[in-house]
């Protein structure tokens, strides 16, 4: 990563200045960076319900802003294919690039168009894609500074990004932030994937999101709420990282958000932006 991006904001430049857990915060725009190290894998059980009914929503997303027949997609982070075989379903000349073998064997098995490796090492054509989408992948990478400059080159003139990823501003992302400056940080720790496979690097809101966005010529032209939890599959969830016992305790209270997060502001948002032309 370039040092830069560890001391100050890339969405305003504004200096990090220290938060709870180790995690840093820019005062000016809100941005959070917890300084871990990219990695990849697929650790947490019991997220496919959760995944395939976002993927819809997305597919809608993208149908109301370009045609899905013939166009050519690049599907980053595709794990075990479910977005890629959905876009394929509509007529979508779609490719999944997936660096964990162990997260694509499900891809890789149906014979699905995916590439085992990461969105940085991908080497495409030049102005080719029609649109570029991150699902739940964004927020993992080490410099995203370097993929908004890879998809530009990557886009078509007026191609378009879609980044579908958990916020800073979610009722619940806030709640637990409450909870850890309390002294109760088992949950905001959770949250950020500290000590897991593929730790959270950064947490965006779309007001900071949309300000890196357009340091590379993109505009927002669409969002909207995606699912954060669900209660099905949350003790599987949780159970992949701790004992069966706080696994239970964790989960309930878990549970206990999933029905009261949908009255307050969404936790998980795709935020879609379109390259100038």
């Amino acid at each position: 990563m370039e040092n830069t991006e560890s001391k100050s904001c890339i969405a305003c430049g504004a200096s990090y200045v220290d938060g709870i857990c180790g995690v840093a915060r820019c005062p000016q725009c809100g941005l959070l960076f917890s300084g871990q190290t990219a990695g990849f894998g697929n650790s947490i059980q019991g997220m496919n319900a959760i995944a395939q009914r976002n993927y819809a929503i997305v597919a809608d997303a993208l149908k109301k802003a370009l045609s899905l027949r013939g166009a050519r997609i690049l599907d980053v982070g595709s794990a075990e294919g479910g977005f890629t075989e959905l876009m394929l379903r509509e007529g979508a000349d779609c490719v999944g690039l997936e660096p964990d073998r162990d997260a694509a064997r499900e891809a890789l098995e149906k014979k699905l168009p995916v590439e085992l490796v990461g969105f940085e090492g991908f080497v495409g054509e030049k102005d080719f894609y029609d649109a570029i989408v991150f699902n739940d992948v964004f927020e993992h990478m080490q410099s995203p500074t370097l993929s908004l400059e890879k998809s530009c080159d990557l886009l078509k003139d007026g191609g378009l990004i879609l980044i579908n990823l958990p916020v800073s501003t979610g009722f619940i992302f806030r709640m637990v932030g409450i909870a850890a400056r309390l002294g109760v940080d088992t949950l905001y720790r959770r949250i950020w994937a500290q000590g897991l496979a593929s730790p959270h690097i950064y947490f965006y809101s779309e007001r900071n999101l949309t300000a890196l966005a357009g340091k590379f010529g993109f505009r927002l032209i669409g969002k909207g709420r995606l699912v954060a939890l669900a209660t099905e599959g949350m003790y599987q969830r949780v159970r992949s990282t701790y004992g069966p016992f706080p696994a239970i305790v964790i989960s309930g209270i878990a549970s206990l958000f999933v029905f009261v997060s949908n009255l307050f502001s969404a936790d998980v948002v795709y935020l879609m932006f379109k390259r100038n032309e």
